[in-house]
């Protein structure tokens, strides 16, 4: 469970490690739901913290335009998300650890093209203004064998 991109915004992944440092994520949360793969170091760098990279397609942009108080959409769109993180695990013995990331979302084309075809039908002049976004996580996971 945790806040952030990687848990869907807030909500819950489930990750399946089938190999030992390379599993598959599903993540379901308010409004959005993502599913990847996650790779783990196979080395910790200091005292419990363990490297991590994803890769995961899922809701990753969101459009809120507002033209006037009846008229506003909002719309979803889905992409791929690129992460990278740490894991927390102080007490390899116990069976939960803390997770703190940074994930990375290219620009979405439809919802530039989305933003494009609004502003052509209402008059608007809405600009999607952000290359790049990058979005933190933190989360607690728990884990069973």
């Amino acid at each position: 469970m945790g806040i952030g991109l990687e848990y869907a915004v807030i909500g819950a992944t489930l990750k399946y490690f089938p190999i030992e440092n390379v599993g598959v994520t599903a993540g379901l949360g308010a409004f959005l739901g993502n599913f990847g793969v996650e790779v783990n170091a196979p080395f910790s760098i200091a005292n419990g913290w363990v490297p991590y990279a994803t890769i995961r397609y899922g809701v990753n942009t969101r459009t809120d335009l507002i033209v006037r108080p009846n008229i506003r959409e909002i719309r979803f769109f889905s992409g791929l998300i690129y992460g990278i993180g740490l894991k927390y695990k102080p007490n390899y013995e116990k069976r939960r650890y803390f997770t703190l990331s940074a994930n990375f979302t290219p620009r979405n084309k439809r919802a530039i093209e989305y933003i494009e075809d609004f502003n052509q039908e209402f008059g608007t002049d809405f600009v999607f203004n952000a290359g790049l976004f990058i979005k933190p996580s933190i989360g607690y996971v728990v884990y069973f064998k």
